[in-house]
């Protein structure tokens, strides 16, 4: 019903074409989610795309992110595709540089989304973008670790900056939790468990970073905290509320020294 309201707005006469143009917007941007939750990623860009051409003044701030959002998780997605079909194959420098374009397009569209959601004061939006950028800074690490195109130390050095920010995305999340009254915490409770997902798998990829270039007591603490936080995650699962204790966990992470 979307593609055939998107074909009527835009081969109808052209004094409908002219009415239609906020409408256009709308329509467009169903079409790009209708895609999104089929998969469908190359062709939810493409309707995404045809949205952001349309999108007016007048269109409303809530809009205007979740078409950013949604662009770029389909952005990422279609990077990580790449990711699994290129490991097959041993052309590591074009996996890398095509892989490398997507992610880092990825990264400026939910950046917009996320900058819009905090201008339009939508809390929840803001974290969901913070969470979506955390975890594609995570995949890229892993896709830059796999690629057998640069040295060690040369990897070591492009891919902590990936895991500071994934860290810091997760961070921002669990302190805009504390900000919320306590029936909201409990609903926002999942976007705080990813949160803290994120933050371990933050941990274990810098524990292969530092065991890469033979740092062991390095790898070893990192390998200790998320098991940690891993371990504090399951016993709070008996819990009927929300453990504050286990978000404090989170924030209270030790702030990690470079590499060497």
């Amino acid at each position: 019903y979307h593609l055939r309201a998107l074909g009527l707005l835009q081969h109808g006469p052209p004094q409908s074409q002219r009415a239609a143009g906020s409408l256009l917007f709308i329509v467009a941007l169903h079409c790009g989610e209708d895609y999104h939750l089929l998969g469908s990623y190359t062709q939810a860009c493409h309707m995404y795309e045809l949205a952001q051409k349309n999108l007016r003044a007048e269109h409303n701030m809530k809009s205007a992110a979740l078409l950013y959002q949604g662009w770029g998780y389909c952005t990422s997605a279609l990077a990580y595709q790449k990711t699994q079909m290129f490991a097959l194959i041993d052309e590591e420098h074009m996996q890398l540089e095509e892989v490398e374009r997507g992610y880092q397009e990825a990264i400026r569209l939910i950046a917009q989304s996320k900058s819009i959601s905090q201008v339009s004061d939508d809390q929840q939006g803001t974290d969901q973008t913070c969470l979506l950028l955390a975890t594609i800074n995570l995949d890229l690490s892993t896709a830059r670790r796999q690629s057998n195109s640069t040295n060690k130390a040369d990897l070591v050095a492009t891919c902590l900056p990936l895991l500071k920010d994934a860290e810091e995305q997760c961070r921002q999340v669990l302190l805009s939790s504390q900000n919320t009254p306590e029936q909201q915490s409990l609903a926002s409770a999942t976007n705080i468990y990813v949160a803290l997902a994120y933050l371990v798998r933050t941990c274990i990829q810098r524990a292969i970073l530092s065991r890469s270039i033979g740092n062991n007591e390095e790898a070893l603490q990192e390998r200790l905290q998320a098991a940690h936080l891993c371990q504090q995650t399951l016993d709070s699962l008996n819990d009927l509320a929300f453990p504050l204790a286990l978000r404090q966990a989170g924030l209270s992470l030790q702030a990690e020294q470079p590499i060497e």
